[in-house]
């Protein structure tokens, strides 16, 4: 059984990186930030392809706005053998390529948001594109990101709009837009295993809040995933989507305006039911 990886959510201190079985046993900690004070925090792993490697990406605590610094870790899914793979700066959404032999990731140096792919060993850094949150395609062809509208107003230094580009992982082309331009901003959009599908989180300003909505591999059928009801109070508020191997379903850690806890839940998006796997600590799953 392919197990889900997650960073959590600690009331109090840094977040690391554990492991845990879809049906919701196994709850492992994998890599756990060093020293005390909560200097850094673990953030966005990712399942290696074969499964026996995560990389995630470890953040200063106290860093100057607009980005903090952060940096890729790698670990064994054993926790053994935790390395850095780039320097400060170099380090936010990575994601593995299908064949396991590299990482795309948006870097956090302030200089713009860029899609770059290294090798695992940090080697060969290439910028592909402006954008955010890169996805791989399940060939290894395509990467999937998230671009602002630029021109639009923004709340808090954020867009309010923005699309999905796909660009060449050899940069072979420059990126083209996939989808309309969008009336939220899109973020994580998540390539399902059989490259029929992305998911992606919809940041609205529509009472209901954050959705996560769907799209075909080639941009159209833009539709809402049939989640089940938000549980909590107010408006919901949802984080990274993670496809299961078999495309069938998602799992998302479900976040409420009343805090924690942060419970994860695998929606089955074919029988339309959902079930509870962790009640807290969900956020930001990697699974397939």
């Amino acid at each position: 059984v392919r197990p889900m990886v997650f960073s959590t959510t600690p009331a109090a201190g840094p977040g690391e990186i554990a492991k845990i079985n879809p049906a919701g046993s196994g709850r492992t900690v994998i890599a756990a930030p060093p020293g005390a004070g909560g200097a850094t925090t673990y953030l966005l792993p990712d399942l290696s392809p074969d499964g026996s490697k995560v990389v995630f990406e470890e953040c200063r605590q106290s860093s100057s706005p607009p980005l903090p610094v952060c940096w890729l870790m790698v670990v064994n899914i054993d926790g053994s053998e935790k390395r850095r793979v780039t320097e400060p700066g170099g380090g936010l959404s990575p994601r593995w390529s299908p064949d396991g032999q590299r990482i795309v990731y948006s870097p956090t140096d302030n200089e713009g948001t860029r899609i770059v792919v290294v090798n695992a060993d940090g080697s060969g850094k290439r910028i592909l594109a402006e954008g955010v949150y890169p996805d791989w395609s399940p060939d290894g062809s395509s990467i999937v990101f998230a671009r602002a509208q630029k021109g639009k107003p923004s709340r808090d230094g954020r867009s309010l709009g923005g699309g999905l580009f796909v660009v060449p992982a050899d940069g072979s082309r420059a990126a083209r837009q996939l989808t309309h331009d969008l009336p939220w901003e899109p973020e994580y959009p998540t390539w399902s295993p059989d490259g029929s599908t992305i998911a992606f989180l919809a940041n609205t300003e529509s009472p209901e809040g954050m959705t996560i909505q769907l799209v075909n591999g080639d941009g159209r059928g833009l539709r809402r995933a049939p989640l089940a009801p938000h549980t909590g109070q107010g408006q919901p508020w949802y984080g990274r989507p993670a496809w299961s191997p078999d495309s069938h379903s998602i799992a998302v850690a479900e976040f409420t305006d009343t805090g924690s806890p942060y419970p994860l839940f695998v929606h089955d998006l074919m029988n339309k039911t959902s079930r509870r796997v962790m009640d807290d600590d969900g956020q930001y799953p990697s699974w397939s």
